[in-house]
């Protein structure tokens, strides 16, 4: 067996094998093109590299690889969240109470408990950590911020779309539904502006 190459992947939801493939009691039959044997549940495996090095050391309590971004990992360390990349750099300091992936770079930060906000990977506050809620629009261009039960709309550079005043904002495929002091209006998310108001 010192030539044979084992190809595993790892399945994010769990796994059920076709009834096809199992006899009325339950088991795989012959035909089957896998056997219970070749499945094992999910383990610690060591970040390391192909020369089989340590690429991340065991400073942290926990280490978290952002999706769709391999190079860096969120990491914890004594309650705190940090990110750091594939050579153990310190890319965001292990500062904040909560990190989370928000897409397109971007992370959403808690420093205060409760009050969240939006970084970039390179450190840039681009939305101060002061907001109840945040929800991601466009695919990371835009978010939607609230503050006690009011909500606004600000885009990924920072800039203020929709101030934190009204009390609904429902989504519409490319359109939101405002709602203030009782009156609704759209908003467009193609063109960013106010395409109809209730008088």
């Amino acid at each position: 067996y010192k030539k044979a190459k084992l190809f595993i992947i790892e399945s994010s939801t769990p796994f059920d094998i076709p009834k096809h493939f199992r006899n009325e009691y339950g088991q795989l039959t012959e035909d089957a093109p896998y056997y219970e044997r070749d499945f094992k549940v999910p383990e610690f495996m060591e970040p390391i590299d192909k020369k089989g090095k340590f690429v991340i050391p065991y400073d942290y309590d926990e280490v978290i690889p952002l999706k769709n971004r391999s190079s860096l990992f969120i990491v914890k360390k004594n309650g705190r969240f940090g990110v750091i990349d594939r050579q153990s750099k310190m890319v965001i300091p292990v500062q904040y109470k909560r990190l989370l992936p928000a897409g397109n770079g971007f992370l959403f930060s808690m420093e205060t408990e409760g009050e969240w906000g939006v970084i970039s990977r390179e450190r840039k506050i681009i939305i101060k950590a002061q907001w109840d809620e945040i929800d991601v629009l466009q695919e990371g261009q835009l978010f939607m911020v609230g503050y006690e039960e009011r909500f606004g709309l600000i885009t990924s550079e920072g800039v203020t779309i929709l101030p934190a005043e009204f009390t609904e904002m429902d989504l519409f495929m490319d359109w939101i539904l405002l709602e203030k002091d009782g009156k609704i209006s759209w908003f467009n998310l193609s063109t960013l502006k106010v395409i109809w108001k209730e008088d």
